[in-house]
């Protein structure tokens, strides 16, 4: 019964929490970008995070090749958490 009854619980915190980052504008969340040298993505040329300072997003500097091909992950919120 414990188990039933902490199951419930976590499934009550992750759709709240799903729910909270879809209501983030994308200007307060941050991401880990990773640079691609295709469109296939499958060679990674570079990648790069976002900063956050003074309450704002700011693009991280990229270490490696930046492209046009990259995924994004995002790695917390500004001002606020970090994952």
């Amino acid at each position: 019964m414990k188990l039933k009854i902490m199951g419930a619980a976590i499934a009550a915190v992750c759709v709240a929490t799903s729910a909270a980052m879809a209501m983030w504008p994308d200007t307060e969340r941050m991401y880990e970008y990773t640079y691609y040298s295709d469109a296939s993505k499958t060679t990674q040329v570079g990648f790069s995070f976002d900063q956050c300072i003074n309450g704002y997003v700011v693009p991280g500097q990229a270490h490696g090749t930046a492209t046009q091909y990259y995924t994004r992950t995002v790695i917390g919120q500004c001002p606020g958490y970090l994952y």
